[in-house]
């Protein structure tokens, strides 16, 4: 712990979870992953898990149950390549036909559900320049994914105080 640190900054952030999604090996899909992966060490030395996941699957609802507050981050196609953008997860849309893969509101459907528990929530989306084969971001997504670190990283600060 660094000695400058104000006492209690090592929970600071205790109750969050940061999920990145992505396949790394389908280039600017693999955002999410890249931003949690960057993200890991100051978050987590500052209390929140970090985790990163090729897609969201309905176990993770076990986990979020005892989170106070969780941002998804992933690829978005309906974005310009590198924009950011941060909404709310819808709140009661149901299960559908939820199997193996899952939606952030599925996921905290289940959470409300299961444990009668539902974590403040947020998804963090930046556009996608290129979702070909092949590893490594384009430079757009690159760019975003900066633009992103800040954004998350303000964002967790708010959110832990707020929830």
């Amino acid at each position: 712990m660094n000695a400058s640190a104000p006492v209690g900054s090592r929970d600071r952030l205790a109750g969050l979870v940061v999920v990145g999604i992505g396949n790394e090996l389908r280039r600017d899909d693999g955002i999410g992953v890249c931003i949690a992966r960057a993200l890991a060490g100051s978050l987590g030395a500052l209390g929140a898990r970090v985790v990163s996941l090729h897609q969201l699957v309905p176990e993770l609802a076990v986990d979020l149950a005892d989170a106070r507050a969780v941002i998804f981050v992933d690829a978005a196609v309906d974005l310009g390549p590198g924009a950011v953008r941060v909404v709310a997860p819808a709140p009661g849309v149901g299960f559908g036909q939820a199997t193996h893969r899952a939606e952030p509101e599925v996921l905290l459907e289940l959470c409300a559900a299961l444990y009668r528990k539902r974590p403040a929530a947020m998804v963090v989306s930046i556009g996608a320049a290129d979702l070909g084969a092949g590893c490594g971001l384009s430079a757009a997504a690159r760019r975003g994914c900066d633009r992103a670190g800040e954004v998350i990283r303000a964002l967790a600060e708010v959110m832990v105080l707020d929830a």
